[in-house]
């Protein structure tokens, strides 16, 4: 049995909202290379819906089919 050194916020790829206009989305891990070591670590973006209806995102995770539509 293995347990994963980093927890993710369960659902990933999903659009949790946080305000009006606003999201987070968690993805998954990625593993950084860093001091001859690998380093793994959870990714999660924010979305921002800007006034001309436009969408921001900071940090973006991968782009699924469902996370799209």
């Amino acid at each position: 049995m293995s347990k994963n050194i980093v927890d993710l916020y369960e659902p990933i790829n999903v659009p949790k909202i946080v305000d009006e206009n606003i999201w987070i989305v968690d993805g998954g891990i990625v593993t950084m290379a860093m001091y001859g070591t690998r380093i793994p670590f959870p990714t999660r973006m924010t979305i921002v819906r800007l006034k001309n209806g436009e969408l921001w995102c900071h940090s973006p995770v991968e782009l699924t089919p469902q996370l799209k539509a």
